[in-house]
């Protein structure tokens, strides 16, 4: 069933090249980028900008949609499916912070390299 709300991935990425993520304890479970739902009305790069925000303590500057695609995947709300909007964030300030310790185990940068062992892949 679809959701009637989009979701929002933010991709950032430190001056050193890694990547934000984070292992999250609500559906979908497991290391992820930072991400969310739309409010009602809200438009996905609002939301995206306040989910990072929410989650993390970081303020996004300018940010550059990379995709907009549907995605089936579980969410919190009881949904199968997405129409999801993936957020590259250009500019961002501050230090992050797990914000939502009930719904985040943890929250850190990565090297790239890393992240397919984080997802199960190989590294």
């Amino acid at each position: 069933m679809l959701c009637p709300h989009a979701s929002v991935v933010a991709i950032v990425q430190s001056d050193d090249g890694e990547y934000l993520v984070m292992c999250r304890r609500t559906p979908p479970e497991g290391v992820a980028f930072v991400s969310g739902h739309a409010d009602d009305e809200e438009n996905p790069e609002h939301a995206v900008v306040r989910e990072l925000f929410e989650e993390t303590g970081l303020r996004a500057g300018e940010v550059n949609l990379m995709v907009r695609r549907m995605r089936s995947v579980p969410c919190s709300r009881g949904f199968d499916e997405h129409e999801e909007y993936v957020f590259e964030i250009l500019t961002w300030s501050g230090k992050p912070e797990n914000r939502e310790p009930d719904k985040c185990a943890w929250l850190r940068f990565c090297d790239p390299d890393f992240i397919p062992h984080l997802l199960g892949g190989q590294p």
